[in-house]
């Protein structure tokens, strides 16, 4: 289905889930600006298609290959990602606020200036170098604890700051039971830790 429009994609699309078919292949597809919300493309592979500004709202995805696919811009709000293939994608200011993301697979991903906002992100592989998904996961992890959400904030303001750096200039305040927010900050991260995730080393030795 190579070199059609997208407008021509999103027919074929509306089509097949009409009638109850799974697409088996869109790779590569052009479908920037597409309307495909509430679309269903499960086990679809995806891969390499771009879309760019597309809008995937309520979109289930699940198990989907959607490996070094460009969503730039897109809205993903609510869509259904559990298990989807997630690895090198562009996710650049994609909107993924209050999408289900359990068990995908982030790995390489390019997630900056993601909205994650009440994202569900148990079980997702960690793209380690996304200073927003870090920070998404630890706001989620700190609850209404003031201190322990200053730490979400200050990953994702020092997004020019390798892992080291963070570590370093992170500030040494303890808690009311005695464990430092930098101790909290790296045992709630450890627990994220996947086998073949690349993980900073600090992390794999708490997770051990």
């Amino acid at each position: 289905m190579k070199n059609r429009t997208p407008q021509q994609y999103v027919k074929i699309i509306r089509y097949c889930n009409r009638h109850g078919w799974k697409l088996s292949s869109l790779r590569v597809a052009n479908l920037w600006d597409a309307d495909l919300r509430v679309a269903d493309l499960r086990v679809a592979n995806l891969r390499g298609a771009d879309l760019r500004e597309a809008d995937l709202r309520d979109v289930n995805l699940r198990y989907a290959n959607l490996r070094d696919v460009n969503l730039r811009d897109a809205n993903l709000r609510y869509a259904d990602l559990r298990d989807a293939d997630l690895r090198y994608a562009n996710l650049r200011d994609v909107n993924l606020r209050d999408a289900d993301l359990r068990e995908a697979d982030l790995r390489e991903a390019n997630l900056r200036g993601a909205n994650l906002r009440d994202a569900d992100l148990n079980n997702v592989v960690m793209c380690w170098t996304s200073h927003d998904l870090i920070a998404e996961r630890l706001r989620q992890a700190a609850g209404n604890d003031p201190l322990k959400r200053m730490t979400a904030g200050y990953i994702a303001m020092s997004t020019d700051w390798c892992w080291a750096a963070l570590i370093d200039n992170a500030p040494r305040i303890t808690l009311l039971d005695g464990t430092t927010l930098l101790d909290w900050t790296l045992n709630t991260m450890a627990t994220w830790v996947r086998d073949g995730d690349d993980a900073p080393q600090i992390l794999k030795e708490r997770a051990a």
